[in-house]
């Protein structure tokens, strides 16, 4: 797999990158900057953080469905950072 900041690029948003994969890769993600913008939480709009990610895979080796799953996983662990040293 193959992990691109696409913070760098001017876009600044990897949804408006175009990834190919390129074999022997599996999957490329694409990872954009983290920005404030206004989030909902318990029903109030807040101050908050929005990151994007985008995952291209290679269906013969990824099922979309499983790539999904990486990506929940992935926001999972971003979102809550101590089930990383918790599990």
């Amino acid at each position: 797999m193959t992990i691109i900041d696409s913070s760098v690029h001017p876009a600044r948003h990897p949804e408006r990158l175009l990834q190919r994969v390129r074999p022997p890769e599996g999957a490329i993600l694409a990872i954009g900057q983290a920005r404030d913008e206004a989030v909902v939480r318990g029903g109030n709009v807040v101050p908050g953080k929005k990151m994007s990610m985008t995952l291209s895979c290679d269906h013969r080796v990824i099922d979309g469905a499983v790539g999904a799953a990486f990506l929940a996983e992935l926001r999972a662990l971003l979102e809550h950072p101590m089930r990383i040293l918790t599990g």
